[in-house]
């Protein structure tokens, strides 16, 4: 499911005008709007993806240079997802391997112009976006996050996204596909202020159905369903992780991921000021 069509602005930054005409009508085929962008996209007018739900480039100037921007646009929209449509030409094939080191980028040359292939590429990008954000809160709250805490949340997140199935979702599952066992995991797990692998499980899975809740203006009790969860376990975890507080059920839709996502940041420790900084960055 992707985000709504009004909320969904696709940034594309593609210098060959018959690829910029294909990209136009594929994004406007999945409801999207398209926000036609300078090539190539420099540092400093990253600014200009703001409002944006993912960025298409081609990689021009196809030199160095074009990996620094986009660890730039990293640091400066950490749950951007980013699809490299690039042309065949020398030096390509290095860069793609460098920018393939960057969360969130994905690629396809220009050369496969089959359309459905692309709307597939472009729709997974879309419906990614929860993903990258599961993988942002996280890093925002620990910067340098110790390696067992990125591999679980990758994990957990792949397993959410791909197969739409967390009904037997559990730190036993997440552990399994790590090839380790739960007592392995939680002896590597960091003494910080981050939750346990569970508490952490249970935030990732509120996080992932109120995001798309917000962005989709659906109940919260309808995404568990897409994703085969019980509702019931929805109001549970809820209610565990607010320690059962009345506040826990905002009036609107739109209020969910903004909840959930304070609520978090106040378990790991933030300071509430620092909580609201942190939020605007991840939502920019």
């Amino acid at each position: 499911m992707s985000l709504s069509a009004q909320k969904t602005i696709v940034g594309c930054s593609v210098r060959d005008s018959r690829a910029r005409a294909l990209l136009r009508h594929t994004v406007m085929r999945e409801g999207a709007n398209v926000r036609e962008l300078p090539s190539p996209l420099r540092n400093d007018r990253i600014a200009a993806l703001d409002g944006c739900a993912a960025l298409i480039t081609d990689l021009a100037p196809w030199d160095d240079s074009v990996v620094i921007t986009l660890h730039w646009v990293r640091r400066a929209k950490p749950v951007l997802p980013i699809l490299l449509f690039t042309p065949n030409g020398p030096g390509v094939a290095r860069l793609l391997l460098e920018c393939g080191r960057i969360d969130g980028v994905h690629a396809r040359s220009q050369a496969e112009t089959e359309p459905s292939k692309l709307r597939t590429d472009i729709r997974s990008r879309l419906d990614g976006i929860g993903g990258m954000a599961l993988l942002g809160v996280v890093r925002l709250v620990l910067p340098k996050s110790p390696r067992a805490v990125e591999d679980f949340v990758r994990v957990a997140v792949k397993t959410i996204l791909k197969e739409r199935d967390v009904a037997s979702l559990t730190v036993d599952r997440v552990s399994s596909r790590l090839g380790m066992s739960t007592r392995s995991l939680h002896r590597c797990w960091p003494s910080t202020s981050l939750p346990n692998p569970k508490e952490l499980l249970d935030w990732l899975l509120l996080l992932f159905v109120s995001q798309r809740a917000q962005c989709s203006g659906l109940a919260m009790s309808t995404i568990a369903g897409h994703v085969r969860m019980d509702r019931q376990r929805v109001y549970r975890i809820r209610q565990r992780l607010f320690r059962g507080e009345s506040e826990v059920t905002p009036c609107n839709a739109a209020q969910q991921f903004d909840l959930a996502l304070l609520a978090f940041f106040e378990r790991c420790g933030v300071p509430s000021h620092e909580a609201m900084a942190l939020k605007q960055k991840l939502l920019a």
